[in-house]
């Protein structure tokens, strides 16, 4: 039985059906047979003796998240990214909500590849403001203010993983303050979070087949690694 609407509807429960679509348009159907948490795994990215500096990045080509790709077969992941600052002198979590829109965090997945954004860049003029080179497939970077230590989320930052894939990041800072550097506004102590859920699948049976085919089971459409449309049209 599906779990009732609550603040965890947009992970899965066993019992759940779900059909995984990978990148080339492959699908199949499974079906949940046990989740459990994944908790929280931390990574420092930025403090007083490693800043990102006005206008940087953190890494050029992304870091690899290797020790996030499932152990094998019929396991998924579903993982979702948040980011925190601890105040180094109090050791107390910060309130970056006001700051947060300064950063944003870029991704590929699989690891090299990006998957956010538009197909295509424009130029776009609003109220007399010209910006060039709007969208395309590096356009869509995750601002800190959505991802701010919350894991309840919009799907929309939902990262699904299966044996043999696994992200990589990069923070990009668009402040005119050293990001995590001493003697400014930004002195903190940074971090991304992983948190989420991992699952166990099983193959549906065949009157579960029929049922979903006919459409009188539920499922969730799931898509390992983006579409790629996205990486081939930019």
């Amino acid at each position: 039985m599906a779990r009732p609407y609550d603040r965890m509807k947009y992970y899965l429960s066993p019992d759940d059906f779900i059909k995984i679509i990978d990148p080339e348009g492959n699908s199949n159907f499974f079906k949940v047979l046990k989740d459990e948490p994944l908790g929280q795994i931390k990574v420092p990215f930025a403090n007083a003796a490693n800043p990102i500096a006005p206008g940087g990045v953190s890494d050029v080509p992304r870091v690899p998240f290797d020790f996030l790709e499932p152990a094998r077969q019929n396991r998924l992941f579903q993982i979702r990214v948040n980011i925190f600052a601890i105040d180094r002198a109090t050791a107390v979590l910060v309130d970056i909500a006001t700051i947060a829109p300064l950063f944003e965090l870029e991704w590929g997945l699989p690891v090299g590849t990006v998957r956010g954004g538009s197909d295509i860049t424009g130029n776009i003029t609003m109220n007399g403001i010209v910006s060039n080179g709007i969208g395309g497939i590096n356009g869509g970077r995750i601002p800190f203010n959505q991802i701010y230590t919350r894991d309840d989320l919009n799907e929309v930052f939902d990262l699904w993983l299966l044996f043999g894939t696994y992200p990589d990041f990069a923070v990009r800072n668009q402040s005119t303050f050293p990001l995590g550097g001493d003697g400014g506004p930004l002195a903190y102590d940074w971090y991304i979070s992983i948190q989420g859920r991992k699952y166990i699948l099983g193959d549906v049976n065949k009157e579960e087949l029929e049922k979903i085919l006919n459409r009188t089971q539920k499922y969730r459409g799931i898509t390992i690694g983006g579409i790629k449309a996205i990486t081939t049209k930019a």
